[in-house]
């Protein structure tokens, strides 16, 4: 059974694209649809297995539970960009759990411009804290947005996802 994985970088169209894997039909979808709005996570996913690979915890027997969700008739996707990240863990650790799961799957990594990346994060950010106003300049200086900077910078990632 093929098995996709989809790692899309934040603010990089990943919930558009698990919304739409999710309501596929031809689409078996085992990734997580976020709710930006309410900032809610559906319960469509394995947590097992998402949980395993993100570093939360070291449950591979658990973790492993999700092959029996595969299906033979279908495309099987799975989807997190939190594997793309490096907030709990290194994303190689993350990928490299991922690949002790499922050694033959494929990946589909999405990007996108840095730039826009960039200002998409600032906006997302001003959107959420509705009593601030923080410049682009003021918000990539600051302390608490370091994260985010760092997730821009993809040519590390992009040579990691080309050796595999």
């Amino acid at each position: 059974m093929k098995t996709f994985v989809h790692i899309g970088a934040p603010k990089a169209a990943s919930s558009s694209l698990q919304h739409f894997f999710h309501e596929n039909n031809k689409i078996n979808f085992l990734g997580i649809i976020r709710d930006h709005d309410d900032n809610k996570f559906s319960n469509l996913y394995n947590a097992d297995f998402h949980q395993y690979c993100r570093h939360k915890n070291n449950l591979i027997g658990n973790a492993k539970k999700i092959k029996k969700k595969l299906s033979k008739n279908k495309i099987n996707i799975i989807s997190d960009e939190d594997f793309f990240t490096s907030l709990f863990a290194n994303f190689r650790k993350k990928i490299d759990r991922v690949i002790k799961i499922f050694p033959n799957c494929e990946f589909i990594v999405v990007l996108r411009d840095p730039s826009e990346t960039l200002m998409s994060w600032h906006n997302f950010y001003i959107r959420g804290n509705k009593n601030i106003q923080l410049s682009l300049k003021g918000y990539v200086n600051d302390k608490k947005t370091k994260l985010i900077v760092d997730l821009i910078n993809y040519e590390k990632r992009i040579n990691y996802f080309k050796s595999l």
